[in-house]
C-alpha cells in the first residue's frame, strides 16, 4: 500500500514511529516532471527509488512471459473491461455474436474500443492522428456532442456521478498547450518506460481533452505507448482487466494524485500514488498471463508461427497442418480446433475441406 504525502504528514503529527523518516525519504527522493497542473502547480514523483525498483522487477517478469498468451480474445476481453469501467453493461459473448452489427450502445462501446486498440497498436499516436483514434472510440456513442470541437473539446465537461463532481478538468483553452506538453513527455526516450507511461495515463485523464471517451482513450494510449516503446507483448496483456478487477484503487489513486499539496514556496501534486497503483496492476496482469490455463501448446505455437509469417489473411487446411506438425490429420484437427476455441482461429465449415483462418480481431504476434 502506497501512502500519500498527506497520510504520512498525519502520522507525523500523531507521533507514529518511523513516519517522519518515511516522509523525509519521500520528499528527498523526488523528481519534478515537465508537466504543469491545471492551476500552475508543479508535478512530482516521490519515492522514486522504490518506484524504479518495482518497475525493474516487473521488467524481469515481463521478459519471462511467453510470446503468446492463449486467453480467448485478449483484446476483446480488455475492451470489454475498459468499456465496463465506463458503464457499459454487456457480455463478451454478446459482443462476439454481434461484432459486425452491434445491437446496443453498450455493445458498440466495446466494439469501438477494440477498433481503437487495433488502430493504436498499428499507428503510433501523435497530435496528427489522436483525433482519428478518439473518433473510432466514440463512433455512434458520443456524449456531450455540443462540445465535440475540431481537435479537442471546445467546452467544459465535469467528471462525476449524478450531481457529485469529483474532478474539474482543464479549460478548453488550456488544452492545446497542455496536450503538446503531454505529447512531448510521452516521446522522451531512455529509461523508466513503465513509470512514464503511467504518468502519461494519469495526465491524460487529468486533462480530459475530449468531450467523452477519455478513460477508454487513456487506457488504449497507455498500452499503445508501451507497445511502441518495445513492450511488444502488450497485445497479449489485458491491462484494463487488471484495472477493472481493482477499480476502487484506480479511482482512489487518481484522486490522491490530483490532490494539491502545499509546499514552503509552491503548490504541487504527487503522482506516485497512481503510478504505484498502475505498477501493481501491471504485475497482476503479468502474473495472470503467466498462470493462464489456456497457454499455447508447442504444436499450437508452431502452427500460429507459420500462419503469422503468411500475414493476417493466412489460412490453412487440416491436411496442410498435418504436414507442418508431422502428425495425422485427426491429430492436426484437434490442434486446429483448440486454437479456434482459444480464439486464435476461425473455421469455415460450409464446404470441404474446412478452412481455418487467423481471427481478424484477435492479436497473434
Amino acid at each position: 500500500m502506497w501512502d500519500t504525502i498527506q497520510k504520512l504528514e498525519y502520522r507525523v503529527r500523531a507521533n507514529i514511529e518511523g513516519a517522519q523518516q518515511e516522509l523525509n525519504m519521500r520528499l528527498t527522493d523526488r523528481m519534478e516532471l515537465p508537466l504543469l497542473g491545471l492551476n500552475g502547480e508543479k508535478l512530482y514523483l516521490t519515492g522514486l527509488a522504490a518506484l524504479r525498483k518495482k518497475a525493474m522487477e516487473l521488467d524481469a517478469l515481463y521478459e519471462q512471459l511467453p510470446a503468446h498468451r492463449g486467453v480467448k480474445d485478449t483484446i476483446l476481453l480488455d475492451a470489454w473491461s475498459s468499456a465496463t469501467i465506463e458503464g457499459a453493461r454487456t457480455t463478451v459473448q454478446r459482443v462476439r455474436d454481434h461484432f459486425e452489427n452491434p445491437k446496443t450502445k453498450d455493445d458498440r462501446m466495446v466494439v469501438n474500443t477494440i477498433m481503437g486498440s487495433n488502430y493504436a497498436y498499428n499507428h503510433p499516436i501523435t497530435e496528427n492522428n489522436i483525433r482519428r483514434l478518439w473518433e473510432k472510440i466514440v463512433d455512434g456513442v458520443c456524449e456531450n456532442e455540443e462540445h465535440r470541437g475540431k481537435l479537442y473539446r471546445d467546452g467544459m465537461v465535469y467528471v462525476g456521478s449524478g450531481e457529485r463532481v469529483i474532478h474539474v478538468p482543464a479549460q478548453a483553452e488550456q488544452l492545446p498547450e497542455l496536450m503538446t506538453q503531454w505529447f512531448a513527455y510521452r516521446e522522451v526516450g531512455g529509461s523508466d518506460l513503465l513509470i512514464r507511461s503511467f504518468v502519461a495515463h494519469f495526465y491524460f485523464v487529468y486533462l480530459h481533452p475530449f468531450c467523452d471517451g477519455n478513460g477508454r482513450a487513456a487506457r488504449i494510449l497507455n498500452a499503445s505507448q508501451l507497445y511502441h516503446s518495445g513492450y511488444r507483448k502488450m497485445k497479449n496483456l489485458p491491462l484494463s482487466s487488471a484495472i477493472n478487477n481493482q477499480l476502487s484503487g484506480y479511482y482512489g489513486s487518481l484522486a490522491d494524485s490530483e490532490t494539491v499539496l502545499n509546499g514552503i514556496d509552491d503548490r504541487w501534486l504527487d503522482l506516485s500514488p497512481f503510478v504505484s497503483y498502475m505498477l501493481d496492476a501491471f504485475e497482476r496482469c503479468l502474473i495472470d498471463a503467466a498462470l493462464s490455463v489456456n497457454a499455447l501448446t508447442e504444436a499450437e505455437s508452431k502452427l500460429l508461427e507459420q500462419m503469422n509469417k503468411a500475414g493476417i489473411h493466412a489460412e490453412i487446411t487440416t491436411k496442410k497442418a498435418a504436414g507442418i506438425l508431422q502428425r495425422s490429420e485427426n491429430g492436426a484437427r484437434t490442434v486446429l480446433n483448440s486454437l479456434v476455441k482459444k480464439g486464435y482461429l476461425t473455421v469455415e465449415t460450409n464446404k470441404a475441406p474446412y478452412i481455418y483462418r487467423l481471427h481478424q480481431h484477435i492479436p497473434h504476434k
